[in-house]
């Protein structure tokens, strides 16, 4: 769908070592054409307010001069770019998604968090946010979660699979359709 000009969003979850690393891997590798950007979720850093945000944007901080006042200063008190008052969580969420449509306008973008279940609680709400209001923008975003785990409540609403084993390359398999389906047009 992304290369098509339409999002996708999905969530794989799995115990550890079913292969849900290695779907994404898979993902990236087939996404050569895309911009990629890549994130891991780290248990240390979960009380870190905005840290996988940050993570997320880093590349695209240039667009930040270009967002609205009120979200730019949102965003900016967020990454911690200024003194940061209270930001308005739905101001920083709209901020980044118009950051991440913006980048779009050569090739589409594939945004791979890995690990999900350790973003600090901030930016699973906000990707969770984005996923769920992707549309004509060439944007896949796929998560990988350890679950069931009530760390991903952020991620609810978006498809996804659960499964004891992923295989990318098994004909037929719920991975193999959705990661296709996030990519390509199905």
């Amino acid at each position: 769908m992304a290369r098509r000009g339409r999002s996708a969003a999905l969530v794989l979850q799995g115990e550890p070592g079913t292969g849900k690393t290695t779907l994404l891997d898979y993902a990236v590798e087939s996404g050569k054409d895309f911009g990629i950007v890549r994130l891991l979720g780290i248990e240390s850093e979960t009380e870190l307010g905005f840290a996988a945000l940050h993570q997320l944007l880093l590349p695209f901080q240039a667009r930040l001069r270009s967002l609205p006042a009120p979200q730019r200063d949102a965003l900016s008190g967020a990454l911690g770019l200024r003194r940061p008052d209270s930001p308005d969580r739905f101001l920083v969420a709209l901020a980044a998604l118009i950051m991440l449509a913006s980048a779009v306008t050569e090739r589409p973008l594939l945004c791979v968090v890995d690990d999900a279940q350790w973003l600090d609680r901030e930016s699973a709400g906000i990707l969770g946010f984005i996923a769920r209001r992707l549309g004509a923008d060439a944007i896949a975003m796929l998560f990988a979660v350890r679950g069931p785990s009530e760390r991903t409540a952020d991620l609810e609403g978006i498809p996804g699979c659960r499964s004891g084993a992923f295989h990318p390359r098994r004909p037929g398999s719920c991975s193999r359709r959705g990661w296709r389906a996030a990519l390509t047009a199905g």
